[in-house]
């Protein structure tokens, strides 16, 4: 093993300046923030306006009440928000336990339980697991 060589020189740091120069320079990146804030959301915008395609598919889901289709899903709402956990063989913890990441963004965010519904955004979310009793198990236990 090599122990690496120390740095020369000095660190490279920017210059120190009055406050009156930080608030101009501060101001002229603002701008420029502020310009790519805009580009991102016009990106943004670009993409919600791309074109749709049919689901020809027949999709079922298994769920706490049976199984349902893509449409049932739906709950007679225009938008659907499906999350997938991972929650499956070569995931940390598995079988007792999902994705921590997964774990905590089910049990600390709007899709506390398994299913969440907002009549306010008009949306219905679901939680997409490997096996519904197995995804219900594991967020029982987180409460």
């Amino acid at each position: 093993m090599t122990t690496p060589t120390p740095p020369t020189g000095r660190m490279h740091t920017p210059p120190v300046v009055t406050a009156d120069e930080w608030e101009a320079a501060r101001q002229q990146l603002l701008l420029k923030e502020k310009a790519q804030t805009r580009a991102r959301d016009a990106l943004a915008a670009e993409r919600r306006r791309m074109p749709w395609t049919p689901v020809d598919k027949d999709y079922t889901f298994d769920g706490p009440n049976g199984k349902r289709t893509l449409r049932d899903l739906f709950d007679n709402r225009r938008q659907l928000i499906v999350y997938r956990a991972f929650f499956e063989p070569g995931v940390y913890g598995w079988p007792e336990h999902a994705c921590r990441g997964c774990s905590v963004c089910g049990s600390q965010t709007t899709f506390t339980g398994l299913e969440m519904q907002s009549d306010t955004f008009d949306v219905n979310a679901h939680l997409r697991s490997v096996l519904f009793s197995k995804a219900a198990r594991c967020a029982s236990s987180m409460g």
